[in-house]
């Protein structure tokens, strides 16, 4: 959806916090918690998280799994 964007961080657990962002506000719409064993690709373009799928802009599934797997600062790779 337009103007929402999926936002990660972890603790120093590895316990990962998802959150739902409304863009032009920065309001939280909701926050996830997951262990990263609990991740997955899920259908086409989205992304499993424990019982909650989240559905992702064309080919960002794929690119927050890598991140994840892979690590660096941001999807991205920018800080």
């Amino acid at each position: 959806m337009p103007g929402i964007a999926l936002r990660s961080s972890f603790d120093q657990r590895s316990v990962m916090y998802l959150t739902l962002v409304h863009l032009e506000t920065g309001a939280p719409m909701s926050v996830a918690v997951h262990t990263i064993d609990t991740i997955r690709a899920a259908a086409n373009q989205c992304l499993q998280c424990g019982p909650v799928l989240y559905l992702l802009a064309d080919g960002e599934a794929e690119r927050f799994l890598n991140w994840l797997r892979n690590g660096g600062s941001t999807p991205n790779g920018v800080n």
